[in-house]
């Protein structure tokens, strides 16, 4: 069973190989889920790649983002340079992406990205045709998903520790139309961390952090994945400091190898490294109602002790719990202030530690906090040198060597790692005329490995005594010897490449054809669309991969299926879907490059469509804000079937929030989509489709908009509504 960490730079990589990791996955500069980390360039991507083979160790790169038409060859140049220089796998969100990649490089070894939101056994069949080899399951999938994943023989990765996303990955749409930084795209801005007021209809019920998730700790379930033979465990955190990928790393390794004296002590070490509060997850079968911290979205940390007074500005507080100058405290009160312990004072005296029991002084504080208020440590100075002295002793492969020195014959270097064996031998040995050169300055010599990550775990000597080796003759010998190692663990593979060939779709006959989906079932929906033009269904929340609506015999690609290239389209039309609707997060010139494209391919215009009409569905949920809210307020619910709820946040936006009978639930935009004023310009790019989502609207709105498609937008009837936006329309996401 695999341990995969997370690397968001070269020493974070290091420091996840000293913890016991036997596989890190990290990002490039390009293309990564993780912009803001400081990544890897391409020598150091080359230099890791090394590093880690050299250890038998595996490094997988992340190209897990939605890629755009105009930037599909690049991304295809760089997963082809990561192809030269050996990497593990590639993690891979887009299906275009994937799908042309495994046509040409067929040994290319591709990760499904926990992106792709595969949560059922028809997805993980789906994407094993495309060419994934492993899945990285969604976090919203049961345990039992493992075995039947396995079964038809695909690899399974699962995450077991870290920060979650309260969205089904891949269809968080929230940071992309309210910041122009989209999720897909690795520039998340995480409002899903900030503070919302619940508001029902008119009233607000609270102001808290409303859909802020907990974080993952699976530390005591270890055997039961065990059991599943899960081939991979993953533990998030590309963008979190050295300390806490050792830490959370080195747990982990602890609980595979069975060190179940440290489980005690390792489960501290993960509250204070970091913590919002941790959750088992939804693979083991965590309540709906458990996954949210609704109380704060930061770094929890462990109580260490109250507040007993405060007096002229200085702050006394009563310990629980040891205490070191320079940890970081924060006072559990409303402001939620908090410093680093420059001095503290024990009986008017300045202390290093202070110990359970005592009463700590620090002085001049600059904020105001009242008695009994819990106090927080945030960061352990004691934790963080322990790691920092750790991680100073670098964790090395062992090898074995053996020298042979006889007297007039050559000089011979031999290094056996594994099954492996490299031999190189020299000039001849000379006679000692004067002072020989010693048998422990020659094996001395001989073991120097300068920086590669190797250690001689015994080095045989065969040769005679009175011999002479000049020191300049051992490390030319030693440095060949370990160049071809390396070149032995790191060749550069052969590129095996094929051309891209896939058939087109049907071009769509239709001018005008309309696709509707809606929260209600309108009475007079087929008089109001003119019959069999229209899909009619309730909303699915459950998105997914292979999100689709079916209409009369027809099978359809819906807006959150991700599509913003050509070759995803070549994807789902090969996959027999008739029709795909584009992203939504695409701007008109991104619509147009990837029109443009298919025809230059295929001679002819794909059969696409995209929404015109309706509030996106900004975030979907396998959890509820409101009932957790009434949940701990011990009065739960069905309130959302009786009143319209909405989360407000910090610039008064209303969004609504829509829920089904299991709890999961769609936090709609505040605004509305509205592109029926621009049909003639769609009609020109060929596009022929047309996607209107109906929510909160009643029958006689929804008969107003669709007359508005019918009679080519009435511009006095709609430019009035302040709601009304163009989306990313005219500005594409970051």
């Amino acid at each position: 069973m695999e341990l995969l960490s997370p690397a968001g730079n070269y020493l974070s990589a290091l420091c996840a190989f000293n913890a016991g990791a036997d596989a890190i996955y990290l990002g490039g500069k390009a293309f990564s889920a993780r912009m803001s980390a400081d990544n890897f360039d391409d020598e150091e991507m080359k230099k890791i790649i090394i590093y880690a083979h050299l250890l038998n160790k595996k490094v997988f790169v992340t190209m897990n983002t939605l890629i755009y038409q105009d930037e599909f060859n690049k991304a295809v140049k760089y997963a082809e340079f990561l192809y030269q220089n050996n990497v593990d796998g590639l993690i891979i969100q887009d299906l275009g992406f994937a799908f042309y990649l495994h046509q040409v490089y067929p040994n290319l070894i591709l990760h499904a990205s926990t992106q792709l939101n595969c949560h059922n056994l028809d997805q993980a069949k789906a994407l094993k045709k495309i060419g994934f080899k492993r899945i990285v399951l969604a976090r919203e999938a049961p345990l039992s998903l493992i075995k039947e994943v396995k079964a038809i023989g695909l690899e399974v990765e699962v995450f077991i520790h870290g920060a979650l996303c309260v969205s089904f990955s891949g269809n968080c749409l929230m940071s992309s139309f309210i910041g122009d930084r989209s999720g897909n795209r690795g520039r998340c801005a995480q409002p899903c961390r900030m503070k919302y007021s619940l508001m029902k209809e008119n009233e607000e019920i609270t102001s808290s952090y409303m859909i802020s998730t907990k974080d993952l700790n699976t530390l005591q379930y270890i055997d039961e994945l065990k059991k599943e033979n899960v081939d991979s465990l993953k533990i998030e955190g590309r963008l979190k400091q050295l300390e806490y990928v050792y830490l959370v790393t080195k747990a982990y390794r602890n609980a595979l190898d069975k060190n179940n004296k440290s489980l005690k002590n390792d489960q501290e070490n993960l509250q204070n490294i970091f913590s919002r509060t941790f959750t088992k997850g939804y693979m083991f079968n965590e309540s709906i109602f458990s996954l949210l911290n609704q109380n704060s979205s930061s770094h929890q940390g462990e109580r260490i002790g109250y507040v007993k007074y405060v007096k002229n500005n200085n702050i006394y507080i009563f310990l629980e719990k040891n205490i070191h100058r320079l940890d970081g405290i924060r006072f559990n009160d409303n402001k939620q202030n908090g410093l680093q312990i420059q001095k503290m004072f024990v009986n008017h005296t300045p202390v290093e530690e202070a110990k359970k029991g005592q009463i700590i002084e620090i002085k001049n504080v600059s904020f105001l906090v009242k008695n009994d208020v819990e106090v927080i440590r945030t960061s352990s100075y004691l934790l963080i040198k322990k790691v920092e002295e750790e991680n100073k002793k670098i964790y090395k492969r062992k090898i074995s060597g053996r020298i042979t020195a006889y007297k007039n014959k050559p000089l011979i270097f031999e290094i056996f790692i594994g099954k492996a064996k490299i031999k190189k031998v020299s000039s001849l040995v000379q006679t000692a005329l004067n002072k020989g050169t010693s048998k422990e300055r020659i094996i001395d010599q001989f073991t120097k490995v300068n920086s590669l990550p190797l250690t001689f775990e015994k080095i045989e000597f065969n040769g005679d005594e009175d011999i002479f080796i000049p020191i300049s003759q051992i490390n030319e010998l030693r440095n060949s010897a370990l160049d071809e190692l390396i070149k032995l663990f790191t060749k550069e593979n052969k590129i095996i490449k094929n051309e891209y060939s896939c058939s087109s779709s049907k071009e769509s006959e239709k001018l005008l054809n309309l696709t509707i989906t809606s929260k209600i079932k309108y009475q007079n929906i087929d008089t109001l669309t003119k019959a069999n033009r229209i899909n009619f269904k309730h909303l699915n929340y459950e998105k997914m991969m292979v999100d689709y609506f079916v209409e009369g015999n027809l099978l359809i690609a819906s807006p959150y299926c991700n599509i913003t290239n050509s070759y995803a389209l070549d994807a789902y039309f090969a996959f027999n879907y008739q029709k795909c609707f584009l992203s939504n997060e695409l701007d008109k010139d991104s619509i147009k490059n990837i029109i443009d494209d298919y025809y230059f391919r295929h001679q002819i215009y794909p059969n696409v469509g995209l929404q015109i009409y309706g509030r996106l569905e900004m975030m979907i949920m396998k959890s509820c804000p409101i009932g957790t809210y009434y949940h701990n307020q011990k009065d739960h619910c069905n309130r959302c079937k009786k009143n319209q709820f909405y989360l407000k946040d910090r610039m008064n936006a209303l969004f609504p929030l829509l829920s089904d009978e299991n709890c999961i639930t769609t936090v709609l935009d505040y605004r509305i989509l509205y592109l029926i004023n621009r049909l003639d310009e769609l009609k020109n790019m060929h596009i022929k489709n047309y996607y209107l989502s109906f929510t909160l609207e009643n029958e006689d709105e929804a008969k107003k908009i669709i007359e508005n498609v019918y009679n080519n937008f009435n511009e006095e009837n709609t430019l009035n509504n302040s709601s009304y936006y163009l989306g990313h329309y005219t500005r594409r996401a970051l």
